[in-house]
């Protein structure tokens, strides 16, 4: 319930690595190649309440031939 940043990602990390299913478990958006960022959102919705949003940015290249 603390405030830093290192125990976010940790906590994101271990909700993570923990899931279920073949293709989810053992894996993070923090650690692929492409993210370059992370990201918090808490613009509310009208729908509900207390939304908290993670955007995981990946790294692009435009690059013109």
């Amino acid at each position: 319930m603390g405030d830093s940043a290192k125990e976010f990602i940790a906590i994101e990390l271990i909700r993570d690595w923990n899931r279920e299913g073949e293709d989810l478990a053992k894996k993070s958006p923090v650690l692929e190649p492409m993210t370059g960022k992370v990201g918090i959102s808490n613009k509310s919705h009208k729908k509900t309440k207390n939304l908290i949003q993670v955007l995981y940015i990946h790294n692009k290249i435009n690059s013109l031939d």
